[in-house]
């Protein structure tokens, strides 16, 4: 799911089983709200993730159109190792592929390039970011599929959204984490200080949080948080 986009579900039959009916369609319906609770406590940071060892970089793994691996970087051996284990694929280096990384690259091989994200098992979220390599006369050859940790502003709306805060508790909520005071947030935003402070209440109450250094750690610091947000740790409403 790329930044801005809604939250989507793909489901696919093997070749030759009969097309969903209406009660399969039902059924999923009748899911979607039960997978939404629990994708939204997924997103939801339980503690701080474990600390790495040093800043490392991207992962790249290179796959012929066949889909074999074909060539990896020590980094992306490392990355891997980090991913849960929810998948028994094994490629021909015998490293299990998550599905999100096998759906992206299948989305790659389909659009030219995806993108998708994943929590590790640390509790650090990565990116995965599929792009399709051309040879000279256009044509599709290898698909490259790189793995990084996700920046905070990337990740920051899926955890907001976890919370199920308003359009407008959102927006406070950025403000907060821009630095700004609750006389300058009501002025950005044309209201009074006091329904300022009211949202900022009812924000603190949704994400079980009592400072605006704790909501700006929870929601958007995870592995990221900049110096000056520590300043506001003890900044109450």
């Amino acid at each position: 799911m790329a930044r801005g986009e809604a939250p989507s579900l793909g489901l696919y039959r093997e070749r030759g089983r009969p097309a969903f009916d209406a009660g399969d369609t039902e059924l999923v319906a009748s899911l979607s709200q039960p997978l939404a609770e629990a994708v939204r406590e997924h997103a939801r940071p339980t503690a701080a993730p474990a600390q790495e060892p040093g800043e490392r970089g991207p992962g790249l793994l290179l796959f012929a159109p066949t889909g074999e691996l074909l060539s990896a970087n020590d980094e992306a051996l490392a990355w891997l190792e980090q991913l849960p284990p929810d998948s028994d694929h094994h490629d021909n280096f015998n490293l299990p592929l998550p599905m999100v990384a096998a759906g992206t690259l299948m989305r790659a091989r389909a659009t030219a390039t995806a993108r998708a994200r994943l929590r590790s098992r640390t509790g650090r979220w990565l990116v995965f970011h599929a792009t399709c390599m051309r040879d000279a006369a256009g044509e599709i050859e290898q698909t490259a599929l790189v793995i990084e940790p996700a920046h905070a502003a990337e990740i920051a709306p899926i955890i907001v959204q976890a919370y199920e805060l308003s359009a407008r508790e959102q927006e406070i909520t950025r403000l907060i984490a821009q630095g700004l005071g609750t006389a300058a947030i009501a002025e950005r935003l044309h209201l009074s200080t006091h329904t300022v402070r009211d949202h900022v209440k009812a924000i603190f109450e949704k994400v079980g949080v009592s400072s605006r250094g704790e909501l700006v750690a929870t929601l958007f610091a995870e592995h990221y948080a900049p110096a000056h947000f520590r300043a506001l740790s003890h900044d109450r409403v």
